[in-house]
């Protein structure tokens, strides 16, 4: 297992639709939310350099949020996949196309700390070449800002502080070194649920017997489910969608042989945000 930082993006801008919101935007921060206006994000990662043998199995984005008013409100930021071409110096957005249905939702509150946004299936498709890499639009999850709740404000690739930039952390498995014969299986990340469903890091267990250890650390609940593949194409659910409550440790183990392996998730209420730590155990079959 190995992890790659990308960072800062290659390209990163502030978009709005008006003229007098465009007079708030600057290179140094990334700014979502409503103050009149309706304020956008953009960013773009180059994920070329990663090599065809890497199976990625997560892809974090980390953005540093310094300015947040009214810090003590639950504002959901939805993060959704760029379809058209687009131009740092000159966003116009309303001629972006941007897929209508989010990678993932993530619900920030307080002030100087940094957010994770689980964009793991959209880093998925870059890499394998299915997904075209236009880079992603942050914008305001329906009905969660409010012209009371402000604006967030997050540091972009021009701040003075490059501890503070955005970065993309990618975990991958090398399969053109010895992984094929590593006797155990051991993967962890940390997950953030939604109100859409969404998937965690895909592995290749076809060697191994495993376990999928899910640990609810959040104060949400969420929903859990297992789901293999013979192809990484065709998935099947075990089961149904399993409750999960916080402080809460459940064990997720297949019913049948299969290729390929990934957890799917979800909030169990609309509007709540849960993080899950993901631990898969396995050995040689």
């Amino acid at each position: 297992m190995g992890v790659k930082t990308v960072k800062p993006p290659i390209r990163a801008a502030t978009a709005t639709t008006s003229k007098q919101g465009r007079q708030l935007c600057d290179k140094y921060t990334l700014l979502v939310g409503k103050e009149r206006e309706i304020f956008q994000s953009l960013l773009a990662f180059d994920t070329a350099s990663l090599p065809l043998m890497q199976a990625i199995v997560n892809g974090t984005l980390t953005l540093y949020l310094y300015e947040n008013l009214f810090p003590n409100r639950k504002k959901a930021i939805a993060v959704h996949r760029i379809l058209s071409p687009w131009k740092e110096n000159r966003v116009r957005l309303q001629d972006l196309i941007i897929d209508p249905v989010p990678v993932c939702l993530s619900v920030i509150q307080g002030n100087n700390k940094f957010i994770d946004f689980d964009i793991t299936p959209l880093v998925q498709e870059w890499h394998s070449g299915t997904a075209a890499n236009l880079g992603i639009l942050l914008k305001p999850a329906d009905n969660s800002y409010s012209k009371q709740s402000g604006i967030s404000g997050f540091c972009s690739r021009n701040c003075c502080n490059s501890l503070c930039w955005p970065a993309l952390h990618i975990s991958f498995i090398d399969y053109s070194t010895a992984q094929n014969c590593n006797p155990t299986l051991e993967f962890d990340c940390r997950v953030s649920t939604g109100s859409v469903v969404q998937t965690a890091g895909t592995l290749n267990v076809l060697q191994y017997m495993y376990t999928y250890f899910v640990i609810n650390t959040g104060k949400s609940g969420a929903l859990i489910a297992l789901q293999i593949s013979p192809d990484g194409i065709n998935w099947i659910t075990e089961g149904e969608l399993n409750s999960i409550r916080p402080g809460e440790t459940k064990p997720l183990i297949p019913n049948s042989i299969a290729k390929y392996a990934r957890l799917v998730f979800q909030s169990d209420e609309s509007g709540q945000s849960a993080s899950l730590a993901i631990c898969v155990r396995g050995y040689l079959a």
